[in-house]
């Protein structure tokens, strides 16, 4: 025996059973005890039993639709919306797609934006590239106080920049500095600095790898420790006729006593000592023109 309620009589065939929900808060939910098909607030369902069926099983409606076409709106309450099984595209209107919760995951396929902005400026959020390359087409600008940051200390990869390097801006509070950990090299170009000065606080200033010249400001210079001119280079003061002066504030030794050692010195022109007098050790004095006055 079968049927709904009470009834006891065999009936054979399809019966059709109509239930409403008048109710206009809650949900009803129809079960045969093995499936069940819920009906919103003032809303009917027709289901169907038949004779032939095993198991007292009432055929609800079919969730299956070719095709769905919906005027005012679409709400899905619970469950999951789920198009993993259609090859097919996805397409939104005008109106934009809001999503409240559990984000936006792309498994395959790609996002690509054909028109409009690319807008997270709302989240306090991280943002997170892939690992492949990226690549900005456009200007980029990193905000107010934020920084940006490659690798990490020790294990960074390199930042190659093939355009001009700006740091700061001119005009009052503009400036900024610049902090290089390890060493820099100028392939071509040089180092030009236009103001502010060069200050080496430690280690050297070593030159020694060029065959190129080395030219100092036109103020004042000065040699803070002891300088050497290596080997045969020479050291010039001017130039024949408009040379500057040169004073020595300390002693003078030209050439050493070791064999071979000795240097020649040749003076163009009058010689002037003005105290201590002039003390020959060795080798003699020799007059080869003019006149010796005492």
């Amino acid at each position: 025996t079968w049927g709904i309620g009470t009834a006891t009589s065999t009936r054979s065939g399809a019966w059709q059973y109509t239930f409403i929900n008048r109710g206009s808060t809650y949900k009803l939910t129809v079960t045969d005890g093995t499936g069940s098909y819920t009906l919103p607030p003032r809303s009917h369902l027709v289901a169907y039993c038949d004779s032939y069926s095993v198991g007292n099983r009432l055929i609800f409606p079919s969730t299956t639709l070719p095709t769905l076409e919906v005027d005012s709106g679409f709400t899905l309450s619970a469950g999951t919306f789920d198009l993993s099984a259609s090859s097919g595209a996805v397409s939104f209107g005008s109106g934009g797609v809001s999503i409240a919760g559990g984000g936006l995951t792309i498994t395959d396929g790609g996002l690509t934006l054909s028109a409009g902005n690319f807008d997270a400026s709302g989240s306090t959020g991280t943002f997170a590239t892939s690992t492949g390359a990226n690549t900005l087409n456009g200007n980029v600008a990193v905000s107010n106080t934020n920084t940006f940051t490659v690798g990490a200390a020790g294990s960074a990869g390199a930042s190659t920049l093939y355009g001009n390097l700006v740091v700061g801006a001119t005009g009052t509070g503009n400036g900024a500095t610049s902090t290089l950990h390890g060493a820099t090299e100028v392939n071509s170009g040089g180092l030009t600095v236009t103001a502010g000065g060069f200050t080496l606080s430690a280690d050297n200033f070593d030159a020694s790898g060029s065959t190129g010249t080395f030219a100092t400001s036109t103020g004042a210079v000065t040699l803070g420790g002891d300088t050497t001119i290596s080997n045969s280079r020479t050291f010039t003061v001017g130039s024949a006729g408009f040379g500057g002066r040169t004073t020595l504030y300390g002693n003078l030794v030209v050439g050493a006593s070791g064999s071979g050692e000795s240097a020649t010195s040749t003076l163009y022109g009058e010689t002037t000592v003005k105290t201590g007098g002039v003390t020959i050790e060795a080798d003699g004095f020799t007059l080869q023109a003019g006149d010796f006055v005492a």
